[in-house]
C-alpha cells in the first residue's frame, strides 16, 4: 500500500501543464468545469478528450456532447464544441471540432478607435483513440489535431494552420479513484503565412 501510494505521489508531482506549442484547446462542458476542471483522472466521459485523451478508453457506449456560448453575454467571445466517442471492440474512436471566435469593434473605444475591429478565430479539430493496456483499468490514449488560427491581425498575414498530437494515460485505481497523466501538444507546430511558426 505504501508503495502505490508513492508511485500516486511521483505521478501527481509530474501532472502539471505541458504545452509545447500553441493553441487554444480548453473546450469545456459541465462536468469538467464543475469539477474545477480537475479532469485529467476522469474516465468513460467524451469530455475527457480535452483533458486526457486516455480517459475515453473506459466508455462503453456511444456518446456526443455539444455546446455553444458567448461568454459573459457581451458578444465579443464565442466557443462552439460538437464531439462524440465511439466503442469499436476493445478501441474508443472519437472526432471533435472546436471553435474559440473573438470578435472586438475599437471603433466605438476612443483612443483606440483607429484599430477597427478585431476579429480572431480558432478552429481545433482532433481524431481520438484509447483503449486499456497490459490490463483491464490501465487505459493510454492520443489526441491528432489539426489548427486553423484566421485573424484580420496584419503582422501575422491573417492565418496559421498547424498540427498537435496529445498523448495521455489513467489509471483506476478503485471505482471512485483514479489517476490520470497528459501531456498536450507533444509534438506539432504551428505556422503563419508569414513564415512564422
Amino acid at each position: 500500500m505504501k508503495r502505490i501510494f508513492l508511485i500516486s505521489v511521483f505521478i501527481f508531482c509530474l501532472s502539471a501543464p505541458s504545452h509545447a506549442i500553441g493553441g487554444y484547446d480548453e473546450y469545456f462542458a459541465v462536468t469538467p468545469f464543475s469539477m474545477g476542471e480537475a479532469y485529467g483522472g476522469a474516465y468513460g466521459d467524451v469530455s475527457s478528450v480535452w483533458y486526457n485523451p486516455a480517459g475515453i478508453g473506459a466508455a462503453d457506449k456511444f456518446q456526443f456532447n455539444s455546446m455553444y456560448t458567448d461568454l459573459y453575454g457581451l458578444d465579443i467571445i464565442k466557443q462552439t464544441y460538437l464531439g462524440f466517442i465511439v466503442p469499436w471492440g476493445k478501441t474508443v474512436h472519437g472526432l471533435s471540432y472546436a471553435t474559440n471566435q473573438i470578435t472586438f469593434d475599437f471603433s466605438t473605444s476612443g483612443l483606440f478607435s483607429s484599430l477597427g475591429t478585431l476579429q480572431y478565430r480558432e478552429t481545433t479539430m482532433a481524431y481520438s483513440v484509447a483503449r486499456s493496456f497490459f490490463f483491464r483499468n490501465f487505459y493510454l490514449g492520443a489526441n491528432l489535431k489539426y489548427y486553423n488560427v484566421t485573424s484580420n491581425l496584419t503582422d501575422a498575414q491573417g492565418q496559421a494552420t498547424g498540427t498537435g498530437l496529445d498523448v495521455g494515460a489513467l489509471l483506476r485505481l478503485t471505482q471512485k479513484m483514479s489517476m490520470g497523466l497528459s501531456i498536450k501538444n507533444l509534438v506539432g507546430s504551428t505556422k503563419w503565412k508569414s513564415g512564422l511558426s
